[in-house]
């Protein structure tokens, strides 16, 4: 593994404090709450993600699989991966099932599942289109970017170490794929906010931020590239552009766009990108937002129910205190999450195949 670009592991706790906030920020509409900020375009978070893991893989994996491709090299590289995001999504799975006995609503919500969706939860399919109801609401994301990983040692050859014909279809292909998704009608809350679980287009949006995140990886490593935009001016003039779009809520394709630029340039580490993305308060969020981005959902259930309660006892809303509340609730069990089962789940994991894989690394 190479060292570590702290920036962007800070911009991904950034991501997920946005997600999480934004769902926050939504209005519950069933319930009567109507909450008292909005997050436009927060959605997006989750395509920054799909970015930026393209960009990090290809940092620490591309030159494995530059050579040559066996079964065994993938085998490494896959369960890795599964290590990664296997045990905390299993251990937040059975917290959701476990909310879910609960019965907090008054209804049975195990009615809207059927019998095929416990293997497809298990196995982390519902982001492919399968039609597999999620018990973790984000899942889908999680989901898409194993489908991604799968695809990742055939993207190599072409979006990192191909010709310019093959960089430049890539390219296209991804963009066109952005294109489609935004004109597919299928957004909730705006064009590319497209996560229904019987549709292909949630995975292929993953598919298509991961291969512009391999892209920019590419021209990272190039000189030129490097001595363009590197340093302070040029990370200052891109978060300024960035941050007018999202004021003036640009077209959500506009905004993706700026995706693969923002994470090519914090790659270089200037010292503002650091400032920003690598202090200590960032650099925690980053390394919990994996199991924040899972566990946030349910903390938003339970606050909204909360604060329907209040309204209902004393006759005000109390969702502003709520959220605070909610939001330090998300991050200490993110933590909690962190700490205790995702790292020692990726250790256990590792540690009952480490026989095999250290053969081939």
């Amino acid at each position: 593994m190479n060292s570590e670009i702290r920036p962007l592991t800070g911009v991904r706790g950034i991501a997920a404090l946005v997600v999480v906030l934004y769902h926050f920020g939504e209005p519950y509409h069933t319930l009567g709450i109507q909450t008292h900020f909005r997050i436009h375009q927060g959605y997006l978070a989750v395509d920054l993600f799909f970015v930026l893991s393209g960009f990090v893989l290809a940092y620490n994996y591309a030159d494995y699989f530059a050579a040559n491709f066996s079964l065994q090299r993938f085998w490494h590289f896959f369960i890795r991966r599964i290590a990664r995001l296997y045990p905390a999504y299993f251990a937040i799975t059975c917290l959701y099932l476990m909310k879910m006995a609960v019965n907090f609503a008054g209804d049975n919500p195990f009615d809207s599942y059927r019998f095929s969706d416990i293997p497809g939860n298990l196995f982390m399919l519902t982001g492919w289109g399968l039609g597999i109801k999620p018990v973790v609401g984000d899942s889908w994301s999680v989901s898409a970017e194993l489908g991604a990983y799968l695809l990742f040692p055939f993207l190599v050859p072409f979006a990192v170490y191909g010709r310019s014909v093959g960089i430049a279809a890539t390219a296209l292909l991804a963009g066109a794929a952005w294109v489609v998704i935004a004109a597919s009608g299928l957004g909730v809350k705006g064009p590319m906010d497209v996560v229904s679980n019987e549709s292909l287009y949630p995975l292929l949006r993953c598919i298509a931020g991961f291969s512009l995140g391999l892209l920019a990886f590419s021209v990272w490593r190039n000189p030129s590239a490097r001595r363009l935009l590197s340093g302070n001016v040029p990370t200052l003039v891109l978060l300024i552009l960035f941050g007018i779009c999202l004021m003036i809520h640009a077209h959500d394709l506009v905004v993706l766009a700026f995706f693969p630029v923002f994470i090519l340039v914090l790659g270089y580490e200037s010292g503002i990108a650091r400032a920003l993305f690598a202090n200590r308060v960032v650099m925690w969020l980053g390394e919990i937002s994996y199991s924040l981005y899972l566990v946030h959902i349910s903390c938003v259930g339970i606050m909204v129910r909360a604060a329907k309660a209040a309204e209902t006892q004393f006759g005000t809303s109390a969702y502003g205190l709520l959220t605070v509340v909610g939001v330090s609730l998300s991050c200490g069990l993110a933590w909690v999450c962190f700490r205790w089962i995702e790292m020692p789940g990726k250790r256990l994991v590792l540690g009952l195949v480490q026989p095999r894989s250290a053969r081939v690394i």
